[in-house]
């Protein structure tokens, strides 16, 4: 494993066959997101940019770099001279809250990506809500009339307050109903999760889509779907500076 000081990106730059690396903001939680820096290794080298870079995403990387990627503008000057010194093709991140420092450096780069704008959408639930709504998809429900169904629709499931998943359970026989998609529970009992407004994509318990003739049908179908899914989530413990 090298640091990434130590790459010598000049015959990558000289070669415009070599195989270029692209730059990775930030590794995540094995168990969330490996499948995801595996399928990139397959296809070019990784410089991995994080506050500690994990253990466990070594076998996948070329390099990696100990950034703060919370100090944002201390983290763009750096990466923007990396992505310069190693010729990278790219800037990536699959972690929500790196999405608008990737989208500024593409900018900058002349890389493929996101627009600065759009990247601030999707991380402003509200300006997403805002911009579904103004071109037809309110609600997370599309328009699906040249398909075998009219609409469809998506739910999200997030914890009502804070702590740790208890119990994840779906009542009735929700599961046989034609019309349901996809139900998949995107995180386990005894995992740790953040109750909205400080949620991220981490912390969506469930997500499920249905289908209907029209849009209001998939409305209604996605809240039946939300009746029926039952979750217990552990209120916090509260301690005393004085507790051990």
């Amino acid at each position: 494993m090298k640091d990434i000081a130590t790459i010598d990106a000049r015959s990558a730059q000289d070669d415009p066959s070599a195989s270029r690396p692209i730059l990775l903001l930030g590794a995540g939680a094995p168990e969330f997101r490996e499948y995801l820096l595996r399928q990139i290794a397959r296809v070019r080298p990784v410089v991995l940019v994080d506050q500690t870079p994990p253990k466990w995403a070594r076998p996948y990387l070329a390099a990696q770099a100990a950034v703060d990627l919370r100090d944002a503008e201390a983290a763009e000057a750096f990466l923007m001279s990396a992505a310069v010194q190693l010729g990278a093709v790219g800037v990536t991140t699959y972690m929500e809250h790196f999405v608008e420092l990737a989208a500024r450096l593409t900018h900058q780069l002349g890389l493929p990506g996101n627009s600065p704008a759009a990247a601030a959408a999707c991380r402003d639930k509200a300006t997403t809500r805002r911009l579904l709504a103004e071109h037809g998809a309110a609600g997370g429900i599309l328009d699906l009339a040249s398909t075998r169904s009219e609409a469809a629709a998506i739910g999200f499931l997030y914890p009502e307050h804070s702590g740790y998943i208890e119990r994840l359970d779906v009542h009735g026989a929700i599961h046989d109903q034609l019309w349901l998609e996809r139900l998949v529970w995107t995180r386990d009992v005894g995992t740790q999760v953040t109750a909205p407004p400080r949620a991220s994509i981490d912390d969506r318990i469930a997500h499920w889509v249905v289908t209907g003739s029209t849009a209001a049908d998939c409305a209604k179908l996605r809240a039946l779907v939300a009746d029926h899914l039952s979750v217990r989530v552990s209120h916090p413990v509260h301690t005393t500076s004085c507790t051990r």
